[in-house]
């Protein structure tokens, strides 16, 4: 099972519809056949656990742990040398599918943001050895934290914190320039790895009030107070206002003739870029996603409250306030449909149900939209009548209490997800009744329908007041928890089992196989071979 597991994985090609045709069978294997997650490995960490491309990152991404070992424990891949001159901010995979290129440019990457005493630098590590394979120095007059996707696998950019008042004098003197920006941004592009520019967001360009800037998707998003967030292209901005390229391997020069260390800001912002779109929302909360182009968002006062409302002309689709009137302690949250297909999905914690809606357009001609409900994927169990027994001797059932009806919380969903390869939506959470647990529920992508649950062998994580993160790739389950400050566990589950073993436990919609079905089914198997074996 391992090796063919293992076969599948060496034969990823990035073309989607070869490897859904490849990944079928696994697909079968886990909601149809007879085959268990179990329980291989765990560790416990006093940092955080990273899980991304099929590897486990821990101690600050320092340790990788990868691949199938003897009992499908993962090996540990590399562990990068401990240094005291800084620590690593931020740090994301690059995973490569381009061949016929250099033996660099074609490798997978661990790409790390790390700090030091004189500036921040961009390192690349090999995924399988740890070597370290190019680092580039950014700036020592920026203070550089975060480190993201643009646009995954193609386009990062690295985002500085405000600027200090000590670092604003050193750079105004050593470049004769007064810096007034907020957010300083430097873009690059993976393959081949080139420098794109580096820009600040300029108070005295984008206005004041800035409070925070991020690029995703090739748009600039600049926040404001007030909960007012502005859309911008990176595009135009990075036509209209760059003023030369920059080599990676090439000095530069300042205005005074010193030759300065780390990357230049070739990209100066003169003037305010159009705005595409202007929203204000609760928390600088916006989703865009859906076909057209629709974004989801809180209005200012209104928690738990969610609007969907069209990119083009900011008009509320019909039926497109989606709110729950009973009050619970978690919060509700609303996203587009992790597989691109511009389905909505709303989750309501009081109810424990995830409603699954699609944007329809009313009519040819009217350009209005509204939104229907597709499904609804239930998570909490069956009902149990509360019964007591009165004095004189009659069963009859017990009344529930506002609150009780209000705060009563039977399941904690954590997560939701899209596997693209095997086309499963999955969702996990964590049963409070009738018997505390973890389970994943995994459904087809297509028709909603719900294909297995499975529950996870950890009964001590299953407190209500843990964090809990779960992540599934192809026959790979892993499970991070939280219990206490300072302590973080990864658990690790793989496909298995053996093949003599009865069929798997079937879910259906309503209720499961019990367990003593299940055991009793195998007993019947057991005693039909052993008489096989006699004669």
């Amino acid at each position: 099972m391992t090796n063919v597991v293992f076969t599948f994985r060496n034969r990823e090609i990035g073309a989607d519809t070869y490897r859904r045709n490849t990944f079928r069978c696994l697909r079968t294997l886990i909601c149809k056949g007879n085959r268990e997650f179990t329980k291989v490995w765990t560790r416990s960490s006093n940092k955080a656990w990273q899980y991304e491309s099929g590897r486990i990152l821990s101690d600050n991404y320092k340790v990788c742990h990868f691949g199938y070992g003897r009992d499908n424990i993962p090996r540990q891949m590399y562990k990068l040398p401990k240094t005291d001159t800084g620590k690593t901010e931020d740090a994301l995979i690059y995973r490569c599918f381009h061949d016929n290129f250099t033996e660099f440019e074609n490798r997978p990457c661990l790409v790390t943001l790390q700090s030091a005493r004189k500036g921040e630098s961009i390192c690349f590590y090999d995924l399988d050895t740890g070597q370290l394979l190019k680092d580039i120095f950014l700036s020592q007059l920026v203070k550089f934290k975060y480190l993201s996707w643009i646009d995954p696998n193609r386009r990062f950019v690295v985002k500085s914190v405000s600027s200090s008042p000590e670092r604003s004098i050193r750079f105004q003197r050593i470049t004769g320039n007064l810096m007034t920006s907020s957010i300083v941004m430097a873009v690059f592009d993976a393959f081949p790895l080139t420098f794109v520019g580096m820009f600040e967001v300029d108070k005295r360009v984008f206005g004041p009030g800035i409070i925070s800037a991020s690029l995703s998707h090739g748009m600039l998003f600049v926040m404001y107070g007030k909960g007012i967030i502005r859309f911008f292209s990176f595009e135009y901005i990075n036509e209209h206002y760059k003023l030369y390229d920059h080599d990676l391997d090439s000095p530069r020069m300042c205005s005074n003739g010193i030759v300065l260390e780390g990357l230049p800001m070739n990209i100066k912002i003169t003037e305010c870029p159009p705005v595409l779109f202007e929203v204000q929302c609760l928390h600088h909360d916006v989703k865009i996603g859906g076909h057209p182009w629709h974004c989801i968002f809180s209005p200012m006062g209104q928690r738990g409250v969610f609007q969907v409302a069209s990119l083009k002309d900011k008009l509320k689709a019909q039926n497109g306030t989606l709110v729950d009137d009973t009050v619970d302690l978690e919060q509700d949250w609303c996203q587009f449909h992790p597989d691109n297909s511009g389905r909505i999905l709303y989750m309501a914690t009081a109810s424990g149900s995830i409603r699954v809606l699609e944007i329809k357009e009313l009519s040819e001609t009217s350009g209005k939209y509204e939104i229907v409900e597709n499904q609804v994927l239930d998570h909490r169990p069956p009902k149990q009548e509360r019964l007591m027994m009165t004095s004189s001797g009659r069963t009859v059932k017990r009344s529930q209490s506002q609150d009780e009806i209000s705060y009563e919380t039977d399941v904690i969903i954590h997560n939701i997800d899209y596997e693209d390869d095997l086309d499963l939506t999955w969702t996990s959470a964590t049963q409070l009744r009738p018997e505390p647990s973890n389970m994943v529920c995994f459904y087809d992508n297509q028709s909603n329908a719900l294909l297995r649950k499975i529950r996870l062998d950890m009964r001590e994580s299953c407190d209500i007041d843990y964090e809990n993160n779960t992540c599934f790739d192809l026959d790979t389950i892993v499970h991070f928890v939280k219990p206490t400050i300072g302590k973080f566990i990864c658990n690790l589950y793989r496909l298995s089992g053996d093949l003599n073993q009865g069929p798997a436990e079937k879910i259906s919609s309503t209720s499961g196989t019990s367990a003593d079905t299940c055991r009793s089914d195998r007993n019947r198997q057991d005693v039909r071979r052993s008489r096989r074996e006699r004669r």
